[in-house]
């Protein structure tokens, strides 16, 4: 289908650093911001959720997926179970998981509307 094929030649890709992106991009340029579990990494998600939509342009989408609170809670709780036995403390081994319940205010500080948040268990 040429009319297809001419859609995609048009479509241009960019990867950067979610908390870097009001310092490499221009404001409002952007259709679309995806992120497949790379938030969940983030030191700074709300500043990361900022940035995001600082490069959207108004009303477009943005899509995410990111662990949520209690991913992987089994392993961290053998973890903290395993090393209070042998050490007698606990470290995390685990990066934080945002809650569900805080992720929708998250986004609307950011400045994000039409918000919908979905669980998958």
């Amino acid at each position: 289908n040429a009319k297809l094929n001419s859609h995609f030649a048009k479509t241009e890709w960019f990867v950067a650093d979610e908390t870097q992106l009001n310092k490499v991009v221009e404001a409002q340029s952007f259709d679309v911001v995806t992120s497949s579990l790379a938030l969940h990494w983030v030191n700074e998600l709300p500043l990361a959720l900022l940035n995001a939509r600082y490069a959207l342009k108004p009303d477009v989408f943005f899509v995410a997926a990111l662990f949520g609170g209690a991913t992987l809670h089994e392993l961290q709780h053998c973890f903290a179970a395993a090393e209070e036995e042998r050490t007698g403390g606990i470290s995390p081994h685990a990066s934080p998981a945002a809650r569900l319940s805080d992720m929708g205010g998250l986004m609307q500080m950011a400045g994000f509307n039409l918000i919908t948040i979905d669980l998958d268990r």
